[in-house]
């Protein structure tokens, strides 16, 4: 509660707007269109299995979602904190898995990669850096505690793992 209350008293109504409009890059419409992009390039760059493991993620990743705010139904924090309106659970942060998961995804693909070096430490900067001022977002503007971001994170990058290990098992099939 001391973080909500210390980003509510420097709450800006400026910096409010830019980071709703950042937060929208894990909303379900934004994760869900760049994924089927993502899925198709690699599918017509013949990388069949990095595409699976990309949906085995996202996928896996939302199953999870769903069932832990459910199971656990811990409501959001009160409405003075709220800079706009959410519904549903809070935990986990679905912002925060989403946007780890899905930009965590990408940030191996570019290691994976054939890119050089500076080009790869450009997109994981990226795509760290998308993740975490996400995760913020979902602070600043009191829709979430730290511990809906903190274990958004976690199911994200468990989703990660189940994702590799499918590309994993399908590279030895």
């Amino acid at each position: 509660m001391h973080v909500l209350t210390a980003l509510n008293a420097i709450r800006d109504p400026h910096i409010v707007q830019m980071l709703i409009s950042v937060s929208e890059g894990a909303s379900a419409w934004t994760i869900a269109s760049i994924t089927a992009c993502a899925a198709l390039v690699l599918a017509l760059r013949e990388q069949h299995r990095l595409a699976l493991g990309l949906l085995t993620a996202i996928l896996s990743s939302t199953v999870m979602l769903i069932g832990l705010k459910a199971l656990i139904a811990r409501p959001r924090p009160p409405a003075p904190f709220f800079a706009y309106h959410e519904t549903w659970w809070s935990f986990p942060s679905g912002h925060a898995t989403l946007a780890m998961t899905l930009y965590g995804f990408l940030a191996l693909l570019i290691c994976r990669s054939g890119a050089s070096k500076p080009l790869r430490l450009i997109g994981i900067a990226c795509t760290t850096a998308i993740i975490l001022v996400i995760g913020f977002s979902r602070l600043y503007l009191g829709v979430h505690y730290p511990s809906d971001v903190i274990a958004g994170y976690t199911v994200g990058a468990f989703a990660i793992w189940l994702g590799m290990r499918a590309v994993q098992y399908f590279e030895t099939s």
